[in-house]
């Protein structure tokens, strides 16, 4: 039980993320003077009329964002007989810096359909130490891995693949002192056309029957006596606003939500062991304080734009505050750091400014693309 728990806990901390005490921005901001005072009956009446969009015949956008980072060290010690003891180190660092713009547009074939990605900021960095001793064997690795493409952008248009590359990678392993891969390179500007089609005709029509079994359910066919009882409990986090023509549902939740549900989740685990007229472990109650403590910020921002009863946007973000750290009992440490985590998809944006056919017909004509590192082609 004790290394569920622990393991419990390291998924907690990489989904619970983290923010500064004065809770950066994630999401544009919203006028509380919008805000529309309904009933639970008034709510669920609006929810039930959504309509989906057509995602066959939509453009979309994805915007990406995310700031962050993680830090993790966990020691274990094990006797394995009397005279022999295994001992391990780990510890591990990530950072990531993205601002992403995703958009896709379905044409009447594959030759007018576009796949456009602009990275703005895509910086991600990943660190890990590892020292093992085991009877008279002492292995120690470490491993650095940086990729920084910020400023540059991908497109598949006419089938086929275009990316101009700015920025860098580096690739290093070491072991016990000896580096065993050294990979880097760096870009300024790198303009390629893959020659071969990437999005092919058949990806298309594959693609668009996909697309035809995507849908909402119909909301006639909701028995809205039981959506009541189950919407009674978080109708309290729902809000509804109105700007213009567009609805926004807004869900809010903060730290609270989660330390009830651990509250919630320690108390069905005490009934479930007094209905066996067993006692819990007391060390278990104890860690789910722990985590309970863990939590020092979060923060959701879930929210559906709606524009005569059609979905127009769906909007994320989360932030907050995870620190576990390790103890005679527990050997983990877990530091989980986010500033702004999530995404906003438009259903019927606005094309971004992208390169022109002119611009594309200078790109150099390669069979596979040069960036890719020798040790993954």
């Amino acid at each position: 039980m004790k290394k569920i728990l622990i393991v419990f806990v390291m998924f907690l901390g990489l989904l619970l993320v983290a923010c500064t005490e004065t809770k950066p921005k994630v999401l544009p901001d919203m006028n509380d003077n919008d805000r529309m005072e309904l009933t639970l009956a008034q709510k669920i009446d609006f929810l039930s009329k959504l309509e989906a969009p057509d995602l066959s015949s939509n453009a979309l956008m994805l915007n990406l964002f995310s700031k962050m980072n993680v830090d993790f060290a966990v020691s274990t010690e094990q006797n394995l007989t009397l005279d022999i003891r295994s001992n391990v180190d780990q510890q591990a660092k990530f950072n990531a810096d993205l601002d992403v713009e995703l958009y896709g547009k379905l044409g009447d074939s594959a030759s007018s359909s576009i796949v456009y990605a602009n990275l703005k900021r895509a910086f991600l960095s990943v660190e890990q130490k590892a020292s093992i001793k085991f009877m008279e064997d002492d292995i120690s690795s470490h491993t650095n891995i940086t990729v920084d493409f910020s400023n540059s952008f991908f497109l598949i248009h006419q089938t086929h693949a275009y990316y101009q590359l700015n920025g860098l990678y580096d690739y290093n392993l070491e072991q016990n002192g000896e580096v065993l891969l050294d990979e880097k390179d760096s870009f300024d500007n790198l303009q390629e056309k893959v020659s071969t089609p990437i999005f092919t005709e058949s990806d298309y029509q594959e693609l668009i029957e996909q697309l035809s079994f995507f849908e909402l359910p119909d909301t006639n066919d909701l028995d809205l006596n039981e959506l009541f009882e189950a919407f009674e409990t978080i109708s309290k986090h729902i809000e509804i606003y109105k700007t213009n023509d567009t609805y926004t549902i807004r869900i809010l939740a903060d730290a609270s939500i989660i330390r009830d549900g651990i509250d919630e989740m320690k108390k069905v685990l005490i009934e479930f062991y007094d209905g066996f007229e067993s006692d819990i472990d007391q060390e278990i109650l104890t860690l789910f304080d722990k985590i309970k403590d863990s939590i020092k910020s979060f923060d959701l921002d879930f929210r559906v734009e709606v524009v005569n009863h059609k979905i127009t946007r769906i909007l994320f973000g989360i932030s907050g505050h995870f620190q576990f750290e390790k103890d005679n009992t527990y050997p983990l440490t877990l530091n989980v750091n986010i500033e702004r985590l999530g995404f906003i998809l438009d259903l019927n944006p606005t094309a971004p400014n992208m390169p022109s056919t002119n611009d594309l017909a200078n790109f150099k004509v390669v069979e596979y693309p040069s960036f890719i590192p020798n040790t993954l082609s």
